[in-house]
């Protein structure tokens, strides 16, 4: 509280009024009545100062002040003007943080009306108004900034979080200078591309078959989570967006993905074999799970949450045989999408106008709003290896592509 003279003078006024009134309470049991004063005196004096005993002051009819010594606190006296103080204390700290979790908010309603979410953003954001309020601020300070990174585990995490704030800070200082703006680049570190795993065409289908195995038997348990992993394979969905999904946008024409990332909403054609499964998992689940709408239900026949999918995707890669060694590359979820990915770009025609329209069916067909962010999930395999070094061959021979 030494930076912050306001919060000092919030909890030493708390301090002295939990005193103040434990001495009046002490007083009325002793038979005094009317307009009952303490002061800072009276204050001192629970710390053995030799000016006078504990007491309080009282206005008799002339209107002159009367002291009227009371006893001494107890140590239980002391505990409840401890717990007093650190209420009100809380209180005051519990405002500056409601303070700063609005500006944050302003902040994220500002940035979130051009169709981005942030859900990583308010996660990160709000442990930080609560640490800044516990060192009584209500502002942005670089301090507290580099402070509060510092308790991430990890360099990378560190300079997520701290960049994430600054970003902030230059918010909060365009409307209020009070805000100071952390320096750029404090933390090293830079977000790494992990290198995606690309499943084969035998690996998608040990997947799909494991999951057809899981339990409990003779429930729609399996066929669920089968049912999702192919359709993750064929479409390269996200699992949000595959999970997400309505009886609604199941149409002839393909699955409606709504409200997705940037707040778009796209039709993803299907392959009739694709949709031939979806129609036998449905004719299934309206068996036995018809009170939700929801495609992908979970044995209690309610939406089927993220976390129970990816409790079963755990027990998938083992019975399939993928669960990593050690120091082994991981088989993520996402790479699914990774997977799918490539595989259209190796499908991609010759041509080089040809190939432009490709990438941009992929694109749209993924959910992207920009061909770049397509370009994130392509990974160099033997095939397309195989496939850029012909068409090197053929340029050289001199073939127009």
């Amino acid at each position: 509280m030494a930076h912050d003279p306001a919060l000092a003078g919030a909890v030493l006024r708390a301090f002295m009024g939990a005193v103040s009134g434990t001495l009046r309470r002490r007083a009325r049991k002793l038979g005094l009545r009317g307009v009952l004063k303490t002061g800072a005196v009276t204050v001192i004096q629970r710390f053995d100062s030799a000016l006078a005993p504990n007491g309080v002051y009282a206005i008799d009819p002339r209107g002159r002040p009367l002291f009227h010594p009371v006893p001494a606190l107890t140590d239980g006296d002391v505990a409840d003007v401890a717990a007093r103080v650190a209420a009100r204390s809380g209180a005051a700290l519990d405002r500056r943080c409601a303070m700063l979790m609005t500006l944050i908010e302003t902040w994220l309603a500002a940035r979130r009306a051009s169709g981005l979410t942030l859900t990583n953003y308010e996660r990160h954001l709000r442990p930080f108004a609560e640490f800044a309020a516990a060192r009584g601020e209500d502002r942005v300070r670089t301090e507290t900034a580099i402070a509060w990174a510092l308790q991430a585990a990890t360099a990378d995490q560190r300079n997520r979080h701290y960049q994430r704030l600054v970003h902030l800070a230059r918010y909060l200082h365009a409307e209020d200078p009070r805000h100071e703006v952390p320096p750029d680049c404090r933390f090293p570190g830079k977000r790494q591309r992990p290198v995606p795993y690309i499943y084969s065409t035998a690996e998608a289908r040990r997947l799909v078959e494991a999951a057809g195995r899981l339990g409990p038997a003779e429930s729609l348990r399996p066929h669920t989570i089968s049912t999702v992993l192919a359709l993750l394979f064929a479409t390269g969905l996200r699992i949000s967006e595959a999970l997400a999904l309505r009886l609604t946008d199941v149409t002839p024409d393909g699955l409606i993905i709504r409200d997705t990332k940037f707040g778009k909403t796209r039709l993803v054609p299907l392959h009739p074999s694709a949709h031939g499964g979806i129609e036998q998992y449905l004719a299934r689940r309206r068996a036995v799970a018809d009170g939700d709408d929801y495609v992908f239900v979970s044995l209690c026949g309610t939406r089927l949450s993220y976390g129970g999918f990816r409790k079963a995707w755990l027990a998938v890669l083992r019975q399939a045989g993928l669960w990593p060694r050690e120091g082994a590359r991981w088989p993520r979820l996402h790479d699914i999408r990774h997977t799918f990915a490539v595989r259209a770009l190796e499908s991609a025609p010759d041509r080089r106008e040809a190939i432009a329209r490709h990438m941009l069916a992929v694109s749209t067909y993924l959910g992207h709003s920009c061909v770049a962010d397509t370009y994130w999930y392509f990974q160099a395999t033997p095939t397309l290896m195989g496939q850029i070094a012909d068409a090197c061959q053929r340029c050289f021979e001199g073939v127009r592509p």
